[in-house]
């Protein structure tokens, strides 16, 4: 048993002495360029590589486009959202003056620390004193203030439109928002 063993050894490692290593990795990955094609296959596919690419930006461009879009209409209609909420909040700040109450709310909505700034130049802001939307004869007496900020997407778009009136339909006319809280 023992001279098989070393037989075979003496077998194996004569074989292994005369493949060199570029053999053995040769005898395992397959032939590149493969050797049924001819030279002139190679040529045949250039160029569309760019074709290829041709085709496939267009749709990973408007794919990429929509998120951009989307995204910044999200941010600024968040933005519209919390501007309203703190002006209807400071429309409670130590006043009991009407005048007073749109002022605060004015300043706190579209003023210089809040949320919209950055969208103050066109946004439009109206408030009101009105009776309560759950009012009812057990609360008969109970004011609300509401505060609307709303921006005009269509006029004023925060990414330019690419296909022009296309896009119209697929985003907003204006982004608004409504706050309302109890003053009484």
């Amino acid at each position: 048993m023992k001279n098989l063993i070393q037989c075979h050894a003496k077998t194996a490692s004569s074989l292994l002495a005369r493949l060199k290593i570029v053999d053995w990795v040769m005898l395992l990955l397959p032939s590149f360029p493969p050797k049924n094609i001819g030279k002139n296959a190679f040529k045949k596919q250039q160029g569309a590589a760019a074709i290829e690419f041709a085709f496939v930006f267009p749709i990973f461009f408007m794919i990429f486009y929509g998120i951009i879009t989307y995204g910044l209409i999200f941010v600024a209609q968040q933005s519209i959202t919390l501007a309203a909420a703190e002006g209807a909040r400071a429309a409670l700040r130590f006043t009991s003056s009407d005048a007073d109450r749109d002022t605060n709310a004015k300043n706190a909505a579209t003023g210089t620390s809040s949320a919209a700034y950055w969208l103050s130049p066109h946004l439009t802001f109206t408030s009101a004193l009105a009776t309560c939307p759950y009012n009812s004869a057990a609360n008969a007496g109970v004011r609300c203030y509401r505060v609307t900020v709303e921006y005009p997407y269509q006029q004023y778009p925060l990414v330019p439109l690419l296909l022009g009136s296309l896009m119209n339909v697929v985003v907003p006319d204006s982004l608004k928002s409504t706050a309302i809280i109890q003053i009484d």
